[in-house]
């Protein structure tokens, strides 16, 4: 009897540790997390993104995803794209883009020193709806950072390379996103983050927004954001909102 009633809260402190872990996602900013997913659970985000890139051509996406699952205490596997609606000269609707790839644990945060990560994923060509097709298998790599600054607030950074797809000319990239931690369930962020092909003038943005987290598997999430240089004479901006959860 003594064994059983011992094995019965060994398993309840399992079991409450593995609930203290709260999900941890890549959205609703740009900067990806170093968080991985637990091993051997499922965790969807999804969301959905209206981008408005000159006064008579919007771009809607219905829905943006990332699929991830624990490998291991190291590795999770992703699996990330969007369905678009585009309107412009014509009106499009399909699959943009779609990425198969990998996130992998590299150091934890210790003595001040960031937190490591390593995302690589790969474009899947020849998939997509009618205009967005491409023709090369693009890859893209980011090295993930994150330094907790106090009890409330974080910062999150990545530094990365994608290649495109079409014309595989290569373009850097960077993100800053502070985190402040509201409350246990709520937390906002401001970001600076911006691309710069090799080929083609570069682009500066900034985005903020808030996530909500009901209970530890589940997550509620909105943000906006505005191009600080301008497109073809137009500064682009967007809003979003997503739901995230994890089994």
């Amino acid at each position: 009897m003594k064994n059983i009633v011992c094995l019965f809260f060994l398993l309840l402190a399992c079991f409450c540790g593995t609930a203290q872990q709260n999900i941890q996602t890549d959205r609703p900013d740009q900067t990806e997390n170093t968080a991985l997913v637990p091993k051997g659970r499922f965790q969807f985000e999804s969301g959905v993104k209206h981008e408005q890139a000159s006064s008579d051509e919007l771009e809607v996406e219905l829905p943006e995803f990332l699929a991830r699952y624990g490998l291991s205490k190291r590795v999770e596997l992703r699996l990330q794209g969007q369905f678009m609606y585009e309107k412009a000269d014509r009106e499009t609707f399909g699959l943009h883009e779609l990425h198969a790839g990998a996130k992998i644990k590299i150091l934890s945060e210790k003595n001040g020193f960031p937190a490591v990560s390593l995302m690589g994923q790969l474009q899947i060509p020849g998939i997509e709806a009618g205009s967005f097709q491409t023709h090369h298998a693009a890859p893209e790599v980011r090295v993930l950072l994150r330094n907790t600054l106090s009890k409330k607030v974080d910062l999150g950074y990545n530094a990365g390379v994608r290649w495109d797809a079409n014309t595989m000319q290569a373009s850097y990239s960077y993100t800053f996103s502070p985190n402040i931690k509201l409350s246990d369930q709520l937390h906002a962020f401001v970001e600076s983050f911006g691309d710069f092909p090799v080929s083609r003038h570069g682009h500066q943005w900034a985005d903020g927004g808030m996530a909500l987290r009901l209970g530890s598997d589940l997550q509620l999430d909105f943000s906006l954001g505005m191009e600080l240089t301008k497109t073809e004479g137009y500064h682009h901006f967007f809003e979003s909102v997503g739901v995230s959860f994890r089994i």
